[in-house]
Parts: C-alpha cells; structure tokens; sequence
C-alpha cells in the first residue's frame, strides 16, 4: 500500500558532520539475499532479475549486483527516518520495478533471542530540494523461516521486492533521489538481547552503480562524513527502475495529449 500521507522530516535538513556520534559494529555477518512476497509476508532466496526495458539504476550492493564490502552495521532503531542519497542511472520515467535494502540485529553478541519479524515503510525525497516524492509501506517480513527461527544478535540481512514487484506502485524517481527507510514494529523470539531500538542497516562500499556522496540520513538529517576516517556513510540499497511508465499512467498521459489536441482544434 502507498502511503497516504507526506513525512515533512526532511524539509528542515541539517547538513552539517556528526562523525563522532556515529559507532559502526564492525560484526559482519550477512546471512544473504532474500526476496519478500509483499502478499503473505514470506521469504526465499532470492535473486536479481532484469528484462529489456529494466536496468540496475543504483548499486551499493555485493556481487554479482556490485562490489561492494559490508563495512558493518550501523544502528537506526524503531520510527525513525534513515537512508541515504544516491544519484541514479537515468533511465527514462525511472519507475520503481525492485529495491533492494537491508536489516541488521545489533543486540549484543551473546544474545539468545532472535528477530522472527519486522514492519517497514519507504520514502523517497527529491535528492535536490528534499521534497517528498513518493512512499509505499512494505508490510511485515516474517524471518522464522530462518536458521535457528529468525535473524541472530549482530547479524544481518539483504531483501529485495522482486523483478517488476514494484511497478504496479507506480512511483516515478527523480534522477538525485534520496531513499530512507522507517522500521516501526520489530518481534522477537524468547530470550535475551530484546531491544527493539538495536536494529539498523548495513554500511558497505564501494558504490558500483551509480553514485553516492559520504553522507547518510539519520532521523530525517543529512549527516556529512558519519564516520570522520572511517568508511563512507553509505548505507546498502540497489535500485532497479523501468523506463517506461505503467498502463495506468500511460493511458494518463495519452488523455492528457488527446485533450491538448482537441484544444489545438
């Protein structure tokens, strides 16, 4: 489902450096790619996949999607706005097909329980002026098909939506566009190391695809150079866009010349 209503937490952005606040877990466990079914909250192993009007418009990711080396994870915690801008492939309507994210449990190593599921949404922000483009909330990803029942302290792992899953959406992406992501419910199995607010995202480099500046976007403010002489602040996604818009917005634009050349007539 799209969302219905407009995050303004970026329109008062503050650029600015915060290295010193930024503490990376340098604990880098990626348990791999998995694709979620937005229909029934499952996952599998999942894959990339590309057809003739689809290309990889931005890549922060491992092989073969990208080169890119898990630096670690960097906590985020529940509501709040966090993710990074990133300068796309152009690609025609740049039309949302896949993205691929990723979810990291920062609870202590150690710790016996595991994350069985979480609920996230999207947003994505006009990487020039900051203006809310578009969003969707993704649903509940359930993580008990997992080894062991479910995402393990200080372990991480990569989703994606599926080739073309996104399109029906129907969110057409500026070419500088800013893509944050707001995890609001987190579940846990019985056990210790339960802090919901431990959860996070993987920070890896190099960017294949595209390209992306050392900043990153913590609870809704650009943060310049997160990590002072460590990593960039570069939080791992992939986008996959179409460039040619869907048969809802196409049909759109075709009235739209109809009545201009009635007009003319």
């Amino acid at each position: 489902m799209k969302l219905a209503f407009v995050s303004a937490a970026l329109a008062t952005a503050i650029a600015g450096s915060a290295a010193s606040a930024q503490v990376l877990s340098h604990t880098a466990f990626d348990a791999g790619m998995y694709t979620f079914n937005r229909a029934n909250g499952t996952i599998t192993p999942g894959s990339l996949a590309l057809d003739r009007a689809t290309v990889l418009a931005y890549a922060d990711w491992s092989a073969p999607q990208g080169s890119g080396a898990l630096n670690g994870g960097l906590t985020t915690g529940l509501n709040r706005i966090d993710g990074d801008r990133v300068s796309l492939v152009p690609n025609g309507v740049n039309l949302l097909s896949d993205l691929g994210f990723s979810f990291y449990n920062l609870n202590a190593t150690g710790s016996t329980s595991r994350i069985t599921s979480f609920t996230a949404e999207f947003n994505f922000f006009d990487g020039n002026t900051l203006a809310f483009v578009d969003g969707f909330n993704a649903g509940t990803f359930s993580l008990a098909s997992l080894g062991g029942g479910g995402l393990a302290a200080q372990s991480s792992i990569r989703f994606n939506f599926g080739a073309a899953a996104l399109e029906p959406l129907d969110i057409q992406l500026p070419n500088d566009v800013v893509i944050t992501m707001t995890v609001t419910a987190v579940t846990f199995s019985a056990g210790t190391g339960t802090d919901p607010n431990l959860i996070g995202q993987q920070v890896r480099n190099p960017v294949s695809v595209g390209t992306s500046t050392d900043e990153l976007v913590l609870n809704g403010s650009i943060v310049a150079d997160p990590f002072g002489t460590g990593p960039d602040g570069n939080f791992s996604y992939f986008v996959v866009t179409n460039s040619i818009p869907t048969p809802a917005s196409a049909a759109l634009l075709g009235l739209g010349g109809l009545v201009a050349v009635r007009r003319r007539r």
